[in-house]
C-alpha cells in the first residue's frame, strides 16, 4: 500500500465544523480504492475480503460461459457527498458492445459522517457471463450516471 506524506495535519477551521483534517485533498474527491474482478468478495461490517482477483482468463474454448465472478468495488466519500448515490455496470466484449444486461443499483448511501470521509463496499455477483472470443473485456463501472472507472480484463483460448 502506497503511503503519501508531506500533507499538513494541522486542522482546518471551516464554519460548519473545526474538526475536519487538512489533507490536501478536496472534499467532494471520489477514491475507487478497490476496483476488482475476482473469484469471490464478502463484506463483513465494512471489511472488504477479496478472493481470487484476475485479470486474464484462460478457457478451452469459444463459445463458453464464465459461471460465476464477482465484481468488487470499494468507493471513498467524503463529507459533501453524503447522500445517496446510483451505481450501474456495463460488461463490454473487445468490440465495446455489452455483453450482458447493464447492472444497476440505486441507493447507495454511506454512512454519514460531517467530520470524516467513509468507506463503502460494493459487491456484485455476475452469473453466466457469455465469452464469445478472445480479446479484451472491460467492466465500466459509473457512479451517478457519470464513468468513474475501466477494468479490463483479457480472456485468451488455453490450448494446452
Amino acid at each position: 500500500m502506497e503511503q503519501q506524506s508531506g500533507h499538513n495535519s494541522a486542522r482546518k477551521e471551516t464554519p460548519a465544523s473545526s474538526s475536519l483534517i487538512d489533507s490536501g485533498i478536496e472534499d467532494c474527491d471520489l477514491r475507487i480504492e478497490v476496483f476488482s474482478i475476482c473469484e469471490a468478495a464478502v463484506d463483513q461490517n465494512g471489511r472488504l475480503s477479496v478472493l481470487g482477483a484476475f485479470e486474464n482468463l484462460n478457457v478451452a474454448n469459444f463459445p463458453c460461459v464464465l459461471p460465476q465472478s464477482t465484481v468488487a468495488i470499494r468507493l471513498r466519500f467524503w463529507p459533501a457527498e453524503i447522500q445517496q448515490h446510483s451505481v450501474k455496470l456495463v460488461i463490454t466484449n473487445p468490440d465495446g458492445r455489452p455483453i450482458t444486461q447493464i447492472l444497476e443499483a440505486q441507493g447507495i448511501n454511506p454512512a454519514a459522517s460531517r467530520e470524516r470521509s467513509q468507506a463503502c463496499n460494493i459487491i456484485l455477483q455476475l452469473q453466466n457471463l457469455p465469452i464469445h472470443e478472445a480479446g479484451e473485456y472491460s467492466v465500466d463501472f459509473y457512479l451517478n450516471g457519470q464513468l468513474e472507472g475501466r477494468l479490463p480484463f483479457c480472456v485468451f483460448c488455453d490450448l494446452h
